[in-house]
């Protein structure tokens, strides 16, 4: 197996994760509260927003 970091601007179906993550660092937060951020972040050319994945797959050579 191949461990791969792949780097990509957010959806809003990451939006779930999201949530997840910054209450996992300590800022509570809902939902609905982040929808309203992240598609405004999302719909402004001035701010990215990026995520990692972690993705595995077989190596052939």
């Amino acid at each position: 197996m191949v461990s791969t970091l792949i780097v990509r601007p957010a959806a809003p179906g990451d939006l779930p994760h999201l949530v997840d993550l910054l209450v996992q660092l300590g800022y509570p937060v809902r939902r609905e509260a982040l929808t309203g951020v992240l598609d405004d972040l999302l719909g402004d050319a001035r701010y990215a927003v990026l995520v990692a994945e972690h993705r595995e797959t077989e190596w052939s050579p």
